[in-house]
């Protein structure tokens, strides 16, 4: 039996199935992060008050001698103090309505008071200056 050069096999079928995925799903799956993006920044930029992420709080340590960044947003050209045992640091906001400042090593020791202000005023207490030990793995 002759074979016939226009069916195709299983595995061509298959490649056919995996080739026709719509192009405008690829596209829209991309643009979903980048407005996810730009509504989260607009949110954050058009909020009248100071606010940090949620990885700054009550009870967080800081490492001890070296520089620890403090960032978050507020509104543009808003300018933020951040304090903590003595130290006073100064950051204006940009134009997204991010800010930063790096606050100078600090010895071991606490508890201590880091305030953030603005036209707001954060204050989070119990924060312990020490070591900051990141460990992952298996557990058998």
């Amino acid at each position: 039996m002759k074979r016939n050069s226009s069916m195709t096999t299983t595995k061509q079928k298959n490649q056919m199935k995996t080739n026709r995925i719509p192009t405008f799903r690829r596209r829209s799956s991309s643009a979903i992060p980048l407005l996810a993006l730009g509504a989260f920044i607009a949110v954050a930029a058009g909020k009248a008050e100071v606010q940090v992420p949620s990885i700054i709080g009550d009870r967080m340590v800081l490492q001890q001698a070296q520089t620890n960044p403090i960032w978050g947003w507020a509104n543009e050209g808003e300018v933020v103090t951040v304090s903590i045992s003595g130290q006073r640091h100064t950051a204006r906001a940009k134009a997204d309505g991010r800010w930063k400042v790096h606050l100078d090593p600090l010895p071991a020791g606490g508890p201590h008071t880091l305030e953030i202000k603005g036209k707001n005023a954060l204050q989070f207490k119990d924060v312990l200056i020490g070591e900051v030990w990141l460990c992952s793995g298996q557990s058998n």
